[in-house]
């Protein structure tokens, strides 16, 4: 009777899990799904499947190839058992709790701290029933199932079919719920942690004062020390670990740390390149900062090209057989393939403005127009003037 009220209770407190709640709906929900199905194939909420079944054996193998289970970083059961009836609350036992894992740090939203909550709770009673109906004299993380024991000693030790049922759910989907349970508590975390202290602003114009580091740097650090066991947790990993170093990059003025950082992220997305493997949460905060690197390189190109290739000499003797316009020609081409709307800056169009103008003017005075080609540098003075008059 007692092990089917405590199988019962952890089935009820098993499908009252968020698995649909509004704290973690988004677009991105859908690929954490599909990644997911690997891992928890086997559980059916409600009406578990048997461990024996093809579903269930399919999914511990799904479990076993993203996580061996020699390495696992969750968490043992029987302490975490052992823990949970030592605390108030059930939410926070276990390595992996709400404060470890976002909850408590202040970077979740209600919702998503509730959600996180209850997450821990799922974990703490699926451990807690790991415990009652394990090996007592195992140890290690997930050991207490995995320990063979004969016929007659599980006759002795389990009363009934409801003990040997609790026995078979608890190896396997007891396994896959705590995986399961854990990556949503750990994706939720680092996505918290990636909106708070982005980079914002426009090219030429970020907020450097409003990026933030340190939530994503202690998501990232708990992350890898907690380990990930699926695809996306990983991909959103990475995602992460690229955009704190391009942070601090913009933060500390380092040009070439984020180009290094944007590099990385382009080389998540394999030979075609771009944005498209990043995590999605972080796609619009990498764009801003490619089209902010793209900005400085329009910038420097075409400074260091119109600084070449103009006359020679002094006033009354100017030599005009050495002008060159093709490396302007060359920078303005390249400012007009600016990604991310790096080239409608008013900065960048003024630039590009005045050197449309400053290759006009060479070729007049190659060619002997004198005056036309002081009326070019009028124009061009008038550009500067405007430009100087708005702000970059």
């Amino acid at each position: 009777a007692d092990a089917r009220q405590a199988l019962s209770a952890w089935t009820e407190l098993v499908d009252s899990a968020p698995w649909g709640s509004k704290a973690t709906a988004s677009a991105d929900r859908q690929a954490l799904d599909d990644d997911e199905a690997a891992l928890s194939g086997a559980l059916v909420f409600g009406e578990l499947e048997h461990a024996d079944t093809p579903g269930a054996a399919a999914a511990s193998s799904q479990a076993a190839k993203h996580r061996p289970r020699d390495e696992v970083k969750l968490y043992d059961p029987v302490a975490a058992a052992a823990a949970a009836a030592d605390s108030p609350s059930p939410g926070a036992s276990g390595p992996a709790g709400a404060d470890q894992a976002g909850g408590g740090n202040g970077l979740l939203t209600p919702d998503a701290a509730r959600e996180n909550e209850a997450w821990a709770k799922v974990e703490a009673a699926t451990a807690a029933l790991m415990a009652r109906f394990g090996s007592a004299g195992s140890a290690g993380p997930h050991s207490a199932m995995a320990a063979p024991r004969s016929q007659g000693e599980q006759d002795r030790g389990l009363a009934g079919s409801a003990d040997a049922e609790a026995r078979r759910l608890c190896q396997t989907e007891g396994l896959l719920l705590q995986d399961a349970a854990h990556n949503r508590r750990l994706v939720s975390s680092l996505r918290a942690a990636l909106r708070r202290g982005r980079a914002t602003g426009s090219p030429g114009a970020i907020r450097v004062l409003d990026i933030e580091t340190a939530p994503l740097s202690k998501a990232v650090e708990l992350a890898a020390e907690l380990g990930v066991n699926t695809d996306a947790a990983d991909r959103l990993l990475r995602t992460a670990r690229v955009v704190l170093r391009a942070r601090r990059g913009l933060r500390d003025g380092d040009e070439a740390a984020v180009g290094s950082a944007l590099s990385e992220a382009e080389a998540l997305a394999g030979p075609g390149g771009g944005l498209g493997g990043v995590d999605s949460a972080a796609r619009e905060e990498l764009g801003l900062c490619q089209a902010n690197a793209a900005y400085q390189r329009v910038i420097s190109r075409l400074t260091s090209a119109m600084a070449k290739g103009g006359p020679v000499g002094v006033v009354g003797a100017l030599d005009v057989s050495q002008l060159e316009t093709a490396e302007v020609e060359a920078a303005l081409t390249e400012a007009q393939a600016a990604v991310g709307g790096a080239a409608d800056t008013p900065a960048v169009k003024a630039l590009v403005e005045t050197a449309h103008q400053l290759v006009r003017v060479r070729r007049l005075l190659a060619e002997g127009r004198w005056e036309a080609a002081e009326a070019a540098v009028e124009d061009a003075l008038a550009v500067q003037a405007g430009s100087a008059a708005s702000p970059a």
